[in-house]
């Protein structure tokens, strides 16, 4: 292994070594820092998100909710969800507009109606009107 892999995956592990254990290399005197790597950070929810689905078969709104800004946010991940994507455009609702909102007003709009999307799809495959 070249030195700079080895650095790569040391600069790799450090958030997940520091989340574990602490402030890693405090009995130094000089306190290390985590290096801020949010798109790494959303990356593994992303996977993470994918796995449960993948193992549990089934999702959650909340965990919709964060695969469809995902996508929005990256959409060179190649993750798309279009069925929610083609509900919200017959709901009025403008996909770019939305790309640009905050986190939080992007989630106060969506998982409210990605409960409902959820409520009826599962209405329609139980046989049983909700």
């Amino acid at each position: 292994m070249s030195s700079h892999d080895k650095e790569l995956n040391s600069a790799l592990r450090y958030p997940q070594n520091f989340y574990k254990h602490g402030h890693y290399g405090a009995r130094e005197k000089k306190k290390y820092q985590v290096h801020q790597l949010p798109d790494f950070t959303e990356m593994i929810l992303a996977d993470n998100v994918s796995t449960y689905n993948r193992v549990f078969g089934l999702s959650t709104p909340l965990l919709d909710v964060f695969m469809f800004r995902f996508s929005l946010t990256f959409p060179e991940s190649k993750v798309s969800l279009k069925t929610y994507e083609k509900k919200l455009v017959e709901r009025g609702l403008n996909i770019a507009a939305l790309a640009r909102l905050s986190r939080k007003r992007f989630y106060d709009i969506l998982v409210p109606l990605f409960v409902e999307f959820t409520a009826a799809d599962r209405a329609a495959h139980s046989g049983n009107p909700s």
